[in-house]
């Protein structure tokens, strides 16, 4: 994606590892996380564990 300005988000609940020689050159953003769930507002989040991907839905305050 030469030149598309593209952003990268790398997740990986186990881990991430980048070579003593990685390079990333990349005119938009990088974010790398060992996030094992997304959340989306208050309400949604994406379990990143376990046998794909489940929707849970949190109640605010619990």
């Amino acid at each position: 994606m030469s030149g598309s300005g593209a952003n990268l988000f790398v997740i990986n609940p186990a881990g991430i590892l980048l070579g003593p020689n990685a390079r990333l050159d990349l005119s938009g953003s990088f974010v790398a996380t060992t996030a094992d769930r997304l959340g989306f507002g208050n309400e949604a989040w994406i379990d990143l564990l376990g046998d794909g991907f489940t929707t849970e839905t949190v109640l605010p305050g619990s």
